[in-house]
């Protein structure tokens, strides 16, 4: 009994791939890439948040690099009175 059919006698060898629900067949290339993208989702994922200031905290670190002006501090209120036109600070956060 000849199953796959032949030409001249020959048997043909049929190839019967097993497809499951959801799972295809992918060439090398194709895994690897896949395999990176989950690999760099899940680093990004399972990295902690930045830390993220209180919504009421105040400024602080400020240091007037350019121009004319003062920065004074209470509990809370920060105060910066400008002398010149225009001033620069940099500010730790």
């Amino acid at each position: 009994m000849n199953l796959a059919g032949g030409i001249g006698g020959r048997r043909v060898a049929k190839r019967h791939a097993l497809r499951l629900a959801g799972v295809l067949r992918r060439s090398r290339r194709g895994l690897l890439v896949t395999t990176a993208l989950q690999a760099t989702v899940v680093l990004v994922l399972a990295r902690p948040a930045a830390a993220q200031p209180a919504p009421n905290a105040a400024p602080t670190g400020g240091i007037v690099v350019g121009g004319a002006a003062s920065i004074s501090r209470s509990p809370t209120t920060t105060t910066i009175d400008q002398t010149t036109q225009r001033a620069a600070i940099n500010w730790q956060s």
